[in-house]
């Protein structure tokens, strides 16, 4: 965006991320990354990340994130600009992405556990910053077997202050939860296989 000249025509903010990861990156290897809008709506855009081992045709990790695109005076999700719709369009090639919620929302039932946020996490809106959401699924993950392989997406719901939240886990599924039962976050972990 800086080098296209259009940073200032936006605020982007992440609706939702999901990370699938085939084999997770070691330390000493060279690595090839690669990023491009995949895929566009009238308000916001689907960026991926490629991560591939130098010379390997396959992917280790892939990521794709859906950003929402919000006026820089209003913060609220603006229309594209025309010189934005044919700068990001040209790599998404018409495919067409929605910003529709797709994870459910909780029911009472299940396991409970506390999060603490802290203030240090907070971003530039003054909200907990969207890596800090994984946290709780990164620390659950590091309690068992190691994974070999990860497939986890993540859905943003609502802004997050500092403070202790509830996490809700049903199976393969997880809420961030507030004080007054509010759903911050839920994240859907899949194809999780433990390395041998």
């Amino acid at each position: 965006m800086v080098e296209a000249d259009l940073a200032d025509r936006a605020v982007w903010v992440v609706r939702r991320t999901r990370i699938r990861v085939q084999r997770f990156p070691r330390f000493g290897e060279a690595y090839l990354l690669a990023t491009f809008c995949s895929g566009m709506g009238r308000m916001w855009a689907e960026r991926r990340t490629s991560i591939a081992r130098a010379g390997e045709a396959e992917n280790d990790v892939e990521a794709a994130s859906l950003w929402v695109h919000l006026d820089p005076v209003s913060w609220r999700p603006a229309p594209f600009t025309d010189e934005e719709a044919s700068l990001y369009g040209a790599s998404a090639a018409g495919r067409r992405v929605t910003a529709r919620l797709r994870h459910p929302q909780p029911d009472s039932n299940g396991e409970r556990s506390t999060w603490q946020f802290r203030a240090t996490e907070l971003d530039i809106a003054g909200h907990i910053n969207n890596a800090a959401y994984w946290h709780p699924l990164e620390e659950e993950l590091l309690l068992g077997p190691e994974p070999e392989r990860v497939d986890a997406e993540l859905e943003f719901r609502s802004p997050c202050q500092p403070g202790a939240k509830m996490v809700l886990r049903d199976g393969p599924r997880r809420w961030i939860i507030g004080d007054e039962g509010e759903n911050h976050a839920s994240i859907l972990v899949g194809n999780l296989v433990a390395a041998d």
